[in-house]
């Protein structure tokens, strides 16, 4: 059933047909210039995730136990010899009567042909062989104790096992020289030598310089605190209106080490944050006034005319600024171990540059400009001060003098932000983190 409409709607529906007031091109050109900016945030941040999970790849990869080729020491006796015969094969005794030592050759000085023909014995014999001549049964309590066994040591590198024929296997003293073979492994020979090539010696003196270039992401971290009770609406009412919108770090370091695991650290630091500002007045109302001069009673007036009044709703969206460009004073510790190693830094920083360009709320309730140079509120200080700080670096050579790092770090900004005439205490805080490589002057210690 549909809904008779009446004469007033008729009139609502006639009066306000042409009443539609289509945006400004202006409009349009900022909802394109913000949609582009978000998507460069999300493709920043998306290939930010992609290097730190490469980074930590690498970090798990290189930090992994180097595998040990473990061999087991295996009995010196015949019935555990991988060459001695099965039980199924019956195998006389022998005569130990005439049996005299066997000559034991080093695995890795003779071939198979120069070795000595293999003695009687259930050792020596293949389990190819598959009939042995007659020999009279011998019980275990007559035979006299065999002499023991000269073994023969070689400088050079033993063959693996495999490689050598059944004769020359058995006539190998396994149990002697199967723990020499796995005392160093040859794998953890190799990465010690490519560690030893990558890492740079420091002198026992120190006296080297090394320079830093580093970038990357940040957190910004606001506090407020309100010295009056009365504002406690308005300090709500500016966390509601400001948010945190992206903020990155960079920056170029020296250090000199006056000590191999002791540095002093300085150089220039810039940290730069974004908060948006968005305003919104459901009961916003314009007046259009007009001021004319006008001839009465033979003087000039100035007489002022309301020519239209608008009605509706006001949101304004401003990105506000923030640049600290700082001179760092610190001292670092650092620990090596093969290419890789781990430093902790801590120190203060001087503040040279405050930069801020923006909007805030102001106490009535509507926005303000706080830029410099502009009719606005004076809201910040012209410098900060004194900031501390300090982080924790891991770094991996990837040459003797070059190599990369990461560096998560902490800075608190240690005096408010803010003018003491504001009626609210901002202080600041900043988390970021550091990814960058390093280049080192000087020498190698021989």
């Amino acid at each position: 059933m549909e809904r008779p409409e009446h004469e007033l709607d008729r009139q609502f529906r006639r009066r306000l047909q042409y009443a539609e007031v289509p945006p400004p091109p202006a409009v349009w050109e900022g909802v394109s210039a913000a949609l582009r900016r978000r998507r460069r945030r999300v493709v920043f941040w998306w290939l930010t995730g992609l290097f730190l999970l490469g980074a930590a790849s690498i970090g798990v990869w290189q930090w992994r136990p180097t595998p040990t080729a473990q061999r087991a020491t295996l009995p010196h006796n015949e019935a555990n010899h991988p060459y001695a015969p099965s039980a199924a094969q019956a195998l006389p005794a022998p005569d130990h009567s005439a049996a005299t030592p066997a000559t034991v050759v080093p695995c890795a000085s003779a071939p198979y042909s120069a070795l000595p023909p293999a003695q009687p014995s259930a050792v020596a014999r293949s389990p190819r062989q598959a009939s042995f001549p007659p020999e009279p049964q011998t019980s275990v309590a007559e035979l006299p104790t065999p002499p023991a066994p000269v073994v023969e040591t070689s400088k050079e590198a033993d063959p693996p096992l495999n490689a050598l024929p059944a004769p020359a296997i058995a006539a190998l003293p396994l149990a002697p020289r199967l723990p020499e073979m796995a005392a160093v492994p040859l794998a953890a020979r190799k990465s010690n030598a490519q560690n030893t090539k990558k890492c740079y010696s420091f002198s026992d003196k120190g006296g080297v310089w090394m320079f830093d270039a580093y970038g990357g992401p940040s957190w910004s971290l606001p506090q407020w605190r309100v010295h009056d009770s009365e504002l406690d609406t308005y300090a709500a009412a500016r966390r509601r209106t400001e948010t945190p919108d992206g903020a990155f770090n960079a920056g170029l370091r020296a250090s000199y080490f006056i000590h191999p695991n002791i540095a002093l650290r300085t150089g220039l630091h810039y940290d730069h944050w974004v908060e948006r500002f968005e305003y919104f007045d459901p009961d916003f109302i314009r007046y259009h006034i007009v001021i004319t001069q006008k001839l009465i009673n033979g003087q000039w007036v100035s007489v002022t005319d309301t020519v239209g009044v608008e009605y509706g709703s006001e949101y304004q969206k401003t990105y506000n600024r923030f640049g600290l460009l700082d001179i760092p004073l610190q001292v670092g510790a650092e620990w090596r171990k093969g290419a890789m190693g781990l430093s902790l830094n801590a120190g203060a920083s001087l503040n040279i540059l405050f930069h801020k360009r923006g909007s805030i709320l102001d106490t009535n309730g509507k926005p303000v400009s706080f830029t410099p140079g502009r009719d606005g509120r004076d809201v910040y200080r012209p410098r900060v001060g004194w900031s501390a700080g300090g982080s924790i670096q891991w770094f991996y050579h990837v040459a003797s003098h070059t190599r990369i790092f990461a560096e998560p770090y902490l800075r608190v900004v240690l005096r408010p932000i803010t003018l003491p005439s504001y009626p609210i205490e901002q202080r600041q805080s900043i988390v970021g983190l550091r990814v960058g490589v390093s280049q080192i002057l000087g020498k190698n210690k021989k």
